[in-house]
C-alpha cells in the first residue's frame, strides 16, 4: 500500500506539472477526424494515417486506464487502514462525481461542422484552475495516506 501511496504522489505531482495527460491525444484524434470528414473519397491514405497515430498515443490511453483502474482499487483498500475513514469514502465519492460530470455525449464534426469542431478541439486547456484544485486535492489525500500509512501503523 505505500508504495501505491507513492506512486500516486509521484503521478500527481506530475499531473500538477505537465498538465492535462491527454491534450496531445485530444487534439490529434480531433484531427484525425476532421480529416477523415474532409477527404472521404481517400479513405486508405485516412486510414493509415489513424494507424499510426493510433500507436502512437495507445501508451497513453492504456496508461490512464491502469491508473484508473489501480486508483479505484487503492480507494477501496484505503478504506480498511484509514483511521478515520471518511476521507477515503470521500475521496471515492469525489472521482466518481467528477466522472459522472465529465461525461457528455460526444461530438462529431457531422453534427456541429468542421469550424465549430476545430475550435472545440483547440479549446482544451493544457491547465486549467479546475485540473489544478483536482491535482491538489489528489496530492493532499495520497499524502494524508502516505502519513497514516507511515506514522500511524
Amino acid at each position: 500500500m505505500l508504495f501505491w501511496t507513492v506512486v500516486f504522489i509521484i503521478y500527481s505531482l506530475t499531473l500538477l506539472i505537465k498538465g492535462n495527460l491527454f491534450y496531445d491525444v485530444s487534439i490529434k484524434m480531433g484531427e484525425i477526424e476532421i480529416k477523415k470528414h474532409e477527404n472521404k473519397d481517400k479513405i486508405n491514405l485516412i486510414k493509415s494515417q489513424v494507424e499510426s497515430a493510433f500507436f502512437k498515443i495507445l501508451p497513453v490511453i492504456l496508461l490512464g486506464i491502469f491508473m484508473a483502474i489501480s486508483e479505484f482499487i487503492y480507494y477501496i483498500c484505503a478504506i480498511n487502514i484509514d483511521i478515520y475513514k471518511y476521507p477515503s469514502i470521500c475521496m471515492i465519492l469525489f472521482v466518481v462525481l467528477s466522472v459522472l460530470l465529465k461525461w457528455k455525449p460526444k461530438q462529431t464534426v457531422d453534427k456541429i461542422g468542421v469550424e465549430e469542431y476545430r475550435k472545440n478541439i483547440y479549446k482544451i486547456q493544457k491547465h486549467s484552475f479546475k485540473g489544478v484544485i483536482y491535482q491538489l486535492m489528489y496530492l493532499s489525500y495520497f499524502s494524508y495516506m502516505f502519513w497514516i500509512l507511515v506514522f500511524l501503523k
